[in-house]
């Protein structure tokens, strides 16, 4: 099997315990425009990103005010919480720690602003030379397909690992139930 070299990971509720201040945040926002939001609106926003949520409210809301002003009053609440609350995922120090040791290098995927990321990562010891590289500017939507992609390729490559070491007729029935035909060595 290859040797890992890198590895790829999303940065707000995988690596840090982020997920939970969208939610706060865009209740507060709300209702600093005097607006009471619906007790599903999480449950509506969160699926579609920080700005396809802020279009949605000021549309649905009918909100007085523009993307640019809602962004800056979601970011000033959001600022303060990544740079001194947010924490890093259990166990995940150590898991970047051995990830350096053994030279691996590894990529974050997010859409948050660097001046939020940047501070967090720093105040709970995960900036560190092994993070080679942080990938940002990537949309929610962007980042869904990535996601949906990697986890394609990764059900394709353990796929093809077990038809190699599976007898011919489960290797005809495992390819038949994959959505791309695999090629088969005899």
């Amino acid at each position: 099997m290859n040797k890992i070299k890198a590895c790829i990971f999303d940065l707000d509720g995988t690596i840090v315990d982020s997920m939970f201040l969208f939610g706060i945040n865009i209740v507060n926002t709300l209702q600093s425009y005097g607006v009471t939001p619906p007790e599903d609106i999480v449950r509506i926003v969160t699926p579609i990103g920080y700005n396809n949520c802020i279009d949605y409210c000021i549309d649905q809301f009918k909100l007085k005010t523009t993307h640019e002003e809602m962004l800056g009053k979601m970011d000033a609440f959001a600022l303060p919480y990544y740079r001194d609350t947010i924490l890093a995922k259990e166990y995940t120090k150590d898991f970047f720690e051995k990830l350096k040791s053994q030279n691996i290098k590894i990529c974050l995927l997010t859409a948050s602003p660097r001046r939020f990321f940047e501070p967090c990562l720093e105040r709970v010891g995960l900036l560190i030379s092994a993070l080679v590289k942080i990938i940002r500017k990537y949309t929610a939507e962007q980042q869904k397909r990535l996601v949906l992609s990697l986890r394609k390729l990764c059900f394709l490559t353990i796929t093809k690992y077990l038809l190699k070491l599976l007898n011919p007729p489960v290797c005809t029935l495992l390819a038949s139930l994959t959505k791309h035909p695999l090629q088969m060595k005899k």
